[in-house]
């Protein structure tokens, strides 16, 4: 649920822990374990998941899946509170994007000649973006609202904004990669360009930022990289063809 993904699908990580528990119940399993790891510096949040790890533990106790209401419950006792904003975000909004999550993961690499070449072959991908940019705002609404209801771990809420910030910064650079397929150059790229540089930089500061609260600074490099990487090719944007009017090969 959680793997190469920024915001975890955790109705599809539900359905997962069911099966694993009806297994065990079954085959009368002395017990099982549920652990996460992370390759190449774990860029995902593993805060993001700890609803899904009570989940798990209270399905392979029971050995039947879990009940309709876990999340409020789960609020009720992390948060201190019932969010209903965040039961929506959870289980309806984020369902509603049009870019999965794996592939917003792997476009989020892209270098924007890559996302510009893309955008044209695949137009569909910009409409989903444009679609799922839409979205965003009501997802970092429905935390806000969160947030004021929550009583305690507020700031476990930040790992929901970072999420989204980052498909958010994804879907920004595929709809600017459009526009340069089309042919935008001069000043306006110049004024587009920087205002997705500036985009970026604050997303990778909070990135680092809520990274850095729970884990070491070990291997964040290797995280930090993908940014770096994708700021270059912005950069790199200031002093190639577009500016004068050419498009990319």
């Amino acid at each position: 649920a959680n793997c190469g993904c920024f915001l975890p699908d955790f109705r599809q990580g539900k359905r997962n822990l069911d099966r694993w528990a009806q297994t065990m119940a079954r085959w009368q399993g002395s017990g099982y374990g549920c652990s996460m790891w992370g390759d190449d510096g774990y860029e995902n949040s593993r805060d993001l998941s700890w609803n899904l790890f009570a989940y798990n533990a209270e399905s392979s106790w029971t050995g039947r899946p879990g009940r309709a209401d876990f999340e409020s419950r789960f609020q009720a006792t992390f948060y201190g509170a019932t969010l209903p904003p965040l039961v929506r975000l959870v289980e309806t909004l984020q369902t509603r994007r049009r870019l999965s999550p794996r592939r917003g993961w792997n476009l989020f690499r892209f270098t924007m000649p890559a996302l510009a070449r893309l955008a044209r072959k695949n137009p569909k991908t910009v409409a989903r973006a444009k679609h799922d940019l839409r979205l965003h705002e009501r997802m970092l609404a429905e935390v806000g609202k969160a947030r004021r209801l929550a009583r305690r771990e507020k700031d476990h809420l930040d790992h929901f904004v970072v999420a989204i910030e980052r498909e958010r910064d994804l879907c920004r650079r595929l709809i600017l990669a459009a526009r340069i397929g089309r042919g935008l150059s001069g000043a306006p790229l110049r004024t587009a360009v920087q205002a997705a540089l500036l985009d970026l930089a604050a997303v990778r500061d909070r990135y680092r930022m809520l990274w850095l609260r729970h884990s070491k600074r070990q291997n964040i490099e290797i995280s930090l990289k993908v940014y770096d990487n994708i700021a270059a090719s912005l950069c790199g944007l200031l002093r190639s063809a577009p500016l004068t009017g050419e498009r990319f090969s």
